[in-house]
């Protein structure tokens, strides 16, 4: 009887906690026109760019996809924050060295995803940088177990004078999971075990 007792307050305990679900992946994105940078031509920053998600979930994985028409995209790095503060750098100034040795200005980043499990850094091809590539500044796997809820910030900043581009469109890629409420049937079965127990005192 004791052993029953144990596995049913287990059990009773498992649904009103609640259990996690995968869920579908989500994807938040907008247009955007916002230029870069924000003014003048270089050595500056571009306007934040927001993303706003209005749903919890706890992120299992994540990707970024970018959209930049700019004549030379060497000159960018490329910041995401989340709503926790977390901040990673998506691109850093790599190519800047590769440019110097070249001499020809590698532009526009279009249909650009940085996700970790890419094979590739923007350094290893040419531009445009359509498809996928490694973020040179960390992982995107930092906002793993972090909430989608709330504000994702992207800022752009123009590192040389010459240049000016636009921010055409960003995305948000996110494999989540979701907890459901607590299950009014587990916390009715805590409640039967409970009466169970006080009678066999």
């Amino acid at each position: 009887m004791r052993a029953a007792v144990i596995v049913g307050l287990s059990f009773g305990v498992f649904l009103a906690m609640g259990t996690y679900c995968r869920a579908e992946p989500l994807v938040i994105g907008s247009n955007f026109t916002h230029r870069i940078p924000a003014q003048g031509t270089g050595e500056a920053f571009m306007d934040d760019a927001v993303l706003t998600v209005m749903q919890h979930a706890h992120i299992m994985d994540l990707d970024v996809y970018l959209d930049i028409t700019h004549e030379n995209v060497i000159d960018l790095k490329i910041y995401l924050s989340s709503p926790a503060g977390q901040c990673i750098e998506l691109k850093d100034d790599t190519l800047m060295g590769l440019y110097f040795k070249e001499e020809e200005p590698w532009s526009n980043m279009h249909g650009t995803i940085f996700d970790d499990e890419a094979n590739l850094y923007m350094s290893d091809v040419s531009s445009p940088y359509t498809g996928r590539f490694r973020p040179d500044g960390g992982a995107l796997s930092v906002f793993d177990d972090q909430d989608v809820y709330g504000d994702w910030t992207l800022e752009i900043y123009d590192m040389a004078y010459g240049n000016i581009g636009i921010l055409d469109r960003w995305e948000l890629h996110f494999d989540v999971i979701h907890t459901p409420e607590p299950s009014s049937l587990g916390c009715f079965g805590l409640l039967v075990i409970y009466g169970m127990l006080r009678k066999r005192r």
